[in-house]
């Protein structure tokens, strides 16, 4: 029997799926040896506040597809880690990452990159400029912002 269309859908599915466990153990790996004490999501609400700048707490918790609630809780932990401040403004309360929660983000995405460096090097030109054409796809089909369109500097 030939291959179904959704024979190939689903191969891919397996491949993003199985692509998605290496990124998400690099994730967790970057955060045990950059020794920050926060979670991956912790992580990835500061990484967003980096990304996006000071931001509401609706606009965090939209950002995050958290309820209010939940980015509350996260903020309130990374305030008293002194990696966020949270200043009340007109419109609310703005929430921004401190130096050393620029800190932590620059650490944890160095790792990542070398991790990355790492497993990239065993492909050759060919993989490499395909993973690229496939990898830039699907970021953007995703909606997501590319790493020079919002870094800060840690890819040096």
């Amino acid at each position: 029997m030939a291959n179904r269309p959704d024979d190939r859908l689903d191969r891919i599915l397996d491949a993003v799926t199985a692509g998605s466990r290496v990124l998400v153990r690099i994730a967790a790996q970057s955060l045990d040896r950059s020794g920050a004490d926060i979670t991956l999501s912790q992580c990835r609400a500061l990484v967003t506040m980096a990304q996006l700048g000071p931001l509401g707490l609706v606009e965090l918790a939209e950002a995050l597809s958290v309820h209010p609630s939940t980015a509350t809780r996260m903020c309130d932990r990374l305030i008293t880690k002194g990696l966020i401040t949270r200043e009340r403004v007109d419109s609310g309360v703005s929430l921004q990452p401190t130096a050393d929660g620029l800190a932590v983000v620059n650490a944890i995405t160095r790792e990542r990159r070398r991790e990355f460096r790492r497993i990239v090097a065993k492909l050759s030109d060919d993989q490499q400029r395909e993973l690229l054409r496939c990898m830039d796809a699907f970021r953007k089909a995703a909606g997501e912002a590319g790493e020079t369109d919002w870094a800060f500097g840690w890819w040096e």
